[in-house]
């Protein structure tokens, strides 16, 4: 029988894979009296291809499908609990329970079904991976103890059972502890570890940590002085392959259902009534073509639903809220030909200055915050917060270590949330003051709020703010509506994950400041005006297509006497919307171009929604355009504009070097003082024949770029250095031999020993990134 020894740098390496895991042992002799190992990807694997997937396979599940509960919605709800935790308790690991009391329309019991549900479809999922489970063996035969350390939501009962599902009874009871991050309140890289050795009475070097993740399963433990590998689970070729697949699987399932979508068929009723148009500018093209249908299906939609809301005994009020929701309004006036509300002036940053009265309520609206968006300066305005403390706050979280979270702990001092509190009473009472004035409630009214969405925060907070001055209810109906899971109750034309309708949210508002208060009397305070006087004639000119062509539309299907369900129309609008952001047309890109919003306008106010000039050069530097507005990927080309659209619908783990298996070596020179070596580096296609070139400058290297060898003339486009925090000056440090600059810049090549040498700068480890086009190529006959 042949005995298999162990690698023979195994001993050195801190990255291991399942093949080195018979022999991890060995190297430690008596150095360790236990061994601690990760649970879910090291221990516990799922059969699903990534762990997000595992959501996927609960929306299939018939009480996810009851409750209308989408893998989406779960992510989201997880999202939020993290951050809601942070702001409540400034620690981020939350539970099962904390995420599904999220899903507000859900009772206490029913948050239960589904966290039961999960913990079945997980146990249906998982299983235990045979070389870890065989080291665990190997492991207890050395007497070494066992423990499992796991960053989870799950609870020590919930993963101990799953764990006992999953290993036979003789191996799962040689686990002496699990270690839950959800039950400590920190991650492994965030102190879990140091509870770990505080309650095992263990000293850092007794101990060694397997696990799949580089920081919280290798660097974090390595700090406490714990041993620690690195288990990678694939080599980088089969992960590729895995990573791809996954990534083509959602096309692959709606290629299979396209026939059968065609089969059902694709409605546009309005057809007919574009034959009988003269169609040729642009704003007719765009408010009479592509949003007037858009604009029909809305207020049949909120025809209806006002109808149906009498039918059931409410007595409404339906208030269409400025600036964004006028055109909505005319939409609605001309379809039904009278007025089916009122317009008000209040917006999101009203309800929620007005709802503050405790602490509960500072933490709902911090965790409603996505990372993005957790601007410091932003949050003291919108918790009324005089300019002077917002200074002082800002000033002290950004000197802190972690200035989130010190932000956080300044925030929820006594003093700021007692100013926080009486700032909002007093907004709150000129709000109401507004409300009585220009909304006439009577007690027992159910408000209707009309806008254009997308997750119902203005009546979320403003169901808060009256909660306890008028008996009212409030419901929401929208243009589109979110899929997030705390979303309040409330109905809208289309519900999408994407929220990427900013032009036609442009092209449906009104020409005034936003609202900023209201003075004592409850007449509003408004901000300027901020949009250019052409955007809003622009505005105006769509609007005034629309409106047109409901009142044609109108007339057309009842002259004719066609009938139109609201499927058909609704399927009509959605079609409109997304071609006109994923697909615009060059009128539209020409139309729009210049349209700003005046919320993100930038620090010189010059900033527009899409600029396609940039968004070219951006496709230069990296040929991954997901992150681009789609006018900027239309205008680039349709195959960027088709896979941005569906990235953004399918969320593709995508990357650089998938994009194309084109490569350019270059040879690199590397000078370290008199020591002199040659590597070889691939640049990536980017965009329009471009290049990419990323290059790390170790122990303060000299690095030559040997264009020579490659071409005859070259362009390069820019030179950037990537992890330039301190905004450090290195152009002077560009030297370029051998390569004579003739036009912008374009470089002829003198020779093959022509470079670009980058000189060392005075930072660690500086990243550069060489953008070029190869204009003549060397050749070598």
């Amino acid at each position: 029988m042949s005995v298999i020894s162990a690698p023979d740098f195994l001993s050195t390496k801190s990255q291991i894979r399942a093949s080195d895991l018979p022999f991890v042992l060995d190297q430690y002799d008596d150095k360790i009296t236990t061994l601690s190992l990760d649970c879910f990807d090291t221990l516990l694997w799922r059969k699903t291809a990534t762990p997000k997937d595992i959501f996927y396979v609960l929306q299939q599940r018939p009480l996810f499908q009851t409750f209308g509960i989408t893998a989406h919605q779960r992510m989201r709800a997880a999202a939020r609990a993290y951050r809601a935790k942070f702001a409540a308790e400034g620690i981020r690991e939350v539970t099962l329970k904390d995420i599904y009391q999220l899903f507000v329309t859900l009772t206490p019991e029913q948050q239960e079904q589904l966290i039961t549900e999960e913990l079945l479809v997980e146990n249906e999922m998982c299983y235990a991976f045979p070389p870890v489970v065989e080291l665990l063996k190997k492991a207890h035969a050395r007497g070494l103890k066992i423990i499992i350390v796991s960053d989870t939501y799950f609870n020590e009962t919930e993963l101990r059972a799953l764990l006992q599902n999953h290993l036979t009874s003789d191996v799962f009871n040689m686990i002496a502890h699990i270690f839950c991050s959800s039950e400590y309140g920190k991650s492994k890289k965030e102190g879990l570890f140091a509870k770990v050795l505080e309650t095992l009475s263990q000293q850092p070097g007794s101990l060694l940590h397997i696990g799949d993740h580089s920081v919280a399963d290798f660097d974090a433990p390595r700090l406490l002085g714990m041993h620690a590998l690195h288990f990678i689970q694939f080599d980088n070729k089969t992960n590729e392959v895995l990573r791809l697949q996954h990534a083509f699987t959602p096309l692959s399932t709606l290629a299979d259902s396209f026939a059968q979508y065609h089969r059902s068929g694709c409605f546009n009723p309005f057809r007919g009534l574009f034959a009988t148009q003269s169609i040729d500018s642009s704003q007719s093209l765009i408010g009479y073509l592509t949003f007037g249908p858009i604009l029909f299906a809305f207020a049949h939609f909120i025809h209806n639903e006002i109808a149906e809301l009498q039918r059931i005994g409410k007595r409404i009020k339906v208030f269409f809220l400025l600036r964004d929701a006028y055109l909505l309004y005319k939409a609605c006036e001309a379809y039904a030909g009278t007025p089916l509300g009122e317009l008000v002036r209040i917006r999101k940053f009203v309800s929620v200055a007005a709802s503050f009265r405790t602490r509960a309520d500072v933490d709902d609206y911090l965790s409603s915050l996505e990372p993005q968006y957790y601007n410091f300066a932003v949050i003291c305005e919108q918790l009324l917060l005089p300019k002077e403390l917002t200074i002082d706050l800002i000033k002290k979280s950004n000197s802190s270590l972690n200035p989130q979270q010190t932000f956080n702990e300044l925030i929820h001092q006594e003093e700021i949330l007692k100013l926080i509190f009486q700032q909002s009473a007093a907004y709150r009472e000129r709000l109401i003051r507004y409300i009585k004035k220009e909304m006439k409630l009577e007690t027992g009214d159910t408000i209707v709020l009309v806008d254009t969405g997308y997750i119902g925060v203005t009546q979320h907070f403003l169901t808060r703010a009256l909660k306890d001055e008028l008996d009212v209810d409030v419901i929401g109906r929208y243009f589109i509506a979110s899929h997030d899971p705390n979303r309040p109750p409330s109905k809208a034309l289309m519900t999408s994950a994407l929220c990427d309708h900013g032009l036609f949210e442009q092209s449906c508002t009104y020409k005034e400041g936003c609202v900023l208060d209201y003075d004592n009397e409850g007449n509003p305070i408004f901000d300027q005006i901020r949009l250019r006087d052409e955007q809003y004639e622009k505005i105006a000119a769509i609007q005034s297509e629309c409106i047109r062509f409901i009142h044609d539309a109108k007339k057309f299907f009842a002259t004719n006497n066609i009938s139109l369900s609201f499927p058909m129309l609704q399927e009509t609008a959605v079609a409109a919307l997304r071609r006109h952001i994923y697909l615009p047309t060059a009128f539209e890109a020409d139309y729009f171009q210049g349209f700003q919003h005046d919320k993100d306008m930038g620090l010189d106010q010059s900033k527009t929604m899409y600029n396609v000039k940039k968004g070219l050069s951006k496709l230069r530097e990296h040929p991954v355009s997901f992150h681009m507005n789609p006018y900027e990927t239309r205008a680039a080309n349709l195959e960027l504009a088709l896979s941005s659209m569906a990235n953004r619908i399918f969320n593709f783990d995508i990357t650089a070097e998938d994009v194309s298996l084109l490569r350019e070596n270059l040879k690199i020179i590397v000078l370290r003082g008199t020591n002199m070596s040659q590597i070889s580096v691939n640049a990536l296609p980017t965009h329009d024949g471009y290049f990419s070139l990323s290059i790390t400058a170790n122990d303060n290297a000299h690095l030559g770029i040997m264009f020579g060898q490659n071409y005859q003339w070259v362009q390069i486009e820019s030179v950037k250095l990537l992890n330039n925090t301190q905004g450090t000056v290195f152009e002077n440090n560009l030297v370029f031999n051998q390569m004579n600059l003739k036009n912008g810049n374009l470089y002829e090549c003198l020779s093959e020993t022509s470079y670009l040498m980058i000189m060392p700068l005075p930072i660690n480890n500086p990243i550069y990134q060489i953008v070029f086009r190869p204009v003549v190529r060397l050749t070598n006959d």
